[in-house]
């Protein structure tokens, strides 16, 4: 043995090998209570969506080595710890992965909080136990957007070292189709209904079509208050609800779906109960979202590229959507997603504790605490943007004992030193911050190993060197005061008598009421108005007298008889085309609407109110 060595053992000069401990290796450069304070610094902030990059852990690293004066050999010029700390790092902590995340916004970061998510827990378990639910008469509708261009790209084999690789795409910017996709916690999926950025569909761009699939059409593609409208009555048709055996429809907060009035009339009408979620909580409550649509657009991707493939020098456009979509439904479509999407979001089953603390932990770090004059929390149809109101308890009574709790579960982790208690607030804002382990970082330490040895001053933590976010107040603005929307029963009575009295639609409900007063009036006018056009004199042959005497006899036929094209009686409230004004054929003497008139006959040139159908032509 050599002098030096047995010298160092006999004046306890050695850091870490002694009398009764061994030690082999290398000697890790940050001390094992530091590395296990840094571990739980890394999950800490991946909960609050603020997560570390590689680049950051080794700047991080690097620092606190410097703070504690820790003898060290990362490099000084760029101040960081070398990779091969890195991989040893995430080697010895196994609980840490390299992951890739998904971009969330402030407003979901803000908008899945503990207490907006309970409530609509709350909300659901009473709607279950009235209307004794079981899973093959819940649903949950959504709409996804399919693009006639590739969102994503996969690896690709190419030669090694080139610098640019390229893959065709139909284009830069494609052009959008709306997929209507809903499906039951049975397993059960409904048809899907495509919406199509046009005024007029064709028969070809509905061929190879999933089974059962409906069209429509949109000026902008998108789905509105008629294509909803459209679609609930193809959900109707295909589950049959009753009153007496009622579904449940599970829905986001859309305009389209809690501010329709014709659609919650229909849905109270037929049995079904539409229940709207939480602003903003769509990306982890609904089950659509969370288990089908990926799948989806992945598969509907690889349709595309394939399809690309074998039609070389052509481009996909909106007249291959139904085609490509048939195959990624066919594949993503299946019993065990839909199960267990609505298992994995607590639907169904109800589980209200299937989102752990950690879930809540970004809304704890980016809510605002609201003012004391905030407008009150009761759902209100009218408005639609999300003001964090829900979270009104936490700022007030509630965030001084959870933060008081989360304090002592924090000095229990690791006892603070004097300096960093001048942090404190930084530490008052993690209210329900997650813990990533129960075991303490300072017994995380051998204790045969007296810290002593590694830190040749007081030791600096990590959280002062790279502190916890904090919100920043920044001055208070006026702005117009809205209402919170939350989770409601959309087919409730007082729901829907809260949005009938909203301007808008008390407005549009009084000119109804006027215009179904004057149907009367209207249809007298409009008969008197088609007699004086056929008593003017004609320039047509002699047998078109014959054919205004017919019509003459039949002037009071406009109130009772149906449209010959589309059915419906004149003056019905539910008729799309009640402002519309009713022509007469001058052979068979049926009524028409001005919109069904144009396409399915023709008008006399030297008078427009004669009007001669296709079948008399």
């Amino acid at each position: 043995m050599p002098k030096a060595t047995l010298s160092r053992h006999m004046t306890g000069k050695n850091k870490i090998a002694r009398v009764d401990t061994k030690f082999h290796g290398h000697v890790c450069a940050l001390p094992e209570d530091v590395e296990a304070e840094l571990v739980q610094h890394c999950l800490t902030l991946e909960s609050m969506y603020f997560g570390m990059r590689v680049d950051d852990l080794r700047r991080l690293a690097f620092d606190i080595a410097e703070a504690n004066q820790l003898e060290h050999g990362f490099n000084r010029e760029s101040r960081m710890a070398g990779k091969k700390w890195y991989y040893a790092f995430m080697k010895r902590h196994p609980e840490l992965s390299l992951r890739t995340p998904k971009a969330t916004s402030m407003a979901r970061a803000q908008g899945f909080n503990k207490e907006r998510v309970q409530s609509f827990f709350q909300l659901l378990d009473k709607v279950y136990d009235e209307e004794r639910l079981t899973p093959d008469r819940l649903f949950n509708m959504d709409e996804t957007s399919l693009s006639t261009a590739q969102d994503g790209q996969t690896k690709i084999i190419a030669a090694k070292g080139k610098k640019r690789i390229g893959t065709m795409v139909s284009a830069e910017r494609g052009e959008s189709v709306t997929g209507v996709v809903c499906m039951s916690a049975a397993g059960f999926f409904i048809p899907p209904m495509l919406v199509f950025k046009r005024k007029r569909m064709k028969a070809e761009m509905t061929q190879c079509a999933p089974p059962g699939t409906v069209f429509s059409t949109q000026e902008k593609g998108w789905m509105s208050n008629e294509g909803f409208l459209e679609w609930l009555k193809h959900f109707i048709y295909v589950v049959k609800p009753t009153k007496e055996a009622k579904v449940v429809l599970i829905l986001d907060g859309h305009a389209t779906h809690v501010k329709n009035l014709a659609a919650i009339e229909l849905a109270r009408e037929s049995g079904v109960r539409m229940i709207s979620l939480p602003p903003h909580t769509t990306h982890k409550l609904q089950p659509l979202d969370f288990a089908f649509f990926s799948p989806v657009g992945t598969y509907y991707d690889e349709a595309m590229r394939k399809w690309i493939r074998s039609h070389v020098g052509r481009c996909v456009t909106t007249w291959q959507v139904s085609e490509l979509f048939e195959e990624a439904y066919g594949r993503a479509a299946g019993v065990s997603v839909a199960v267990n999407g609505f298992k994995a979001t607590g639907l169904w089953p109800l589980d209200v504790n299937v989102f752990s603390e950690a879930d809540f932990a970004a809304a704890c770090f980016t809510d605002i605490p609201p003012s004391n004059d905030a407008p009150s929390t009761a759902a209100d149809p009218e408005t639609s943007s999300s003001v964090m109101t829900s979270s009104s308890n936490q700022a007030t009574g509630n965030t001084s004992s959870e933060a008081a709790s989360v304090n002592e579960t924090l000095q229990t982790v690791e006892p603070e030193p004097e300096a960093d208690r001048q942090s404190s607030s930084v530490t008052s804002t993690a209210a329900a911050v997650p813990e990533a382990s129960s075991s303490s970082s300072d017994t995380a330490f051998s204790s045969s190993v007296s810290p002593s040895t590694f830190y040749k001053t007081s030791r600096v933590h990590v959280k002062t060197i790279s502190p916890l976010p904090v919100i920043e107040l920044q001055e208070k603005k006026r702005r117009r005061k809205t209402q919170s929307t939350q989770a409601a029963d959309v087919t409730s009575t007082p729901y829907k008598k809260k949005l009938e009295s909203t301007p808008a639609n008390r407005k549009r409900l009084t000119a109804r009421k006027l215009l179904v007063d004057d149907l009367p009036a209207k249809a007298k006018r409009m008969t008197a108005r088609v007699e004086a056009a056929h008593k003017t004199p004609q320039r047509k042959k002699k047998v078109k007298k014959g054919i205004l005497k017919k019509q003459q006899s039949c002037k009071d036929a406009s109130a009772s008889c149906p449209c010959k094209v589309c059915g419906r009686i004149y003056g019905s409230t539910d008729d799309p085309r009640l402002t519309e004004d009713w022509f007469r054929c001058s052979g068979c003497h049926l009524w028409f609407h001005d919109t069904c008139a144009q396409l399915n006959g023709v008008f006399d040139d030297s008078e427009d109110e004669n009007f001669t159908c296709a079948h008399c032509l």
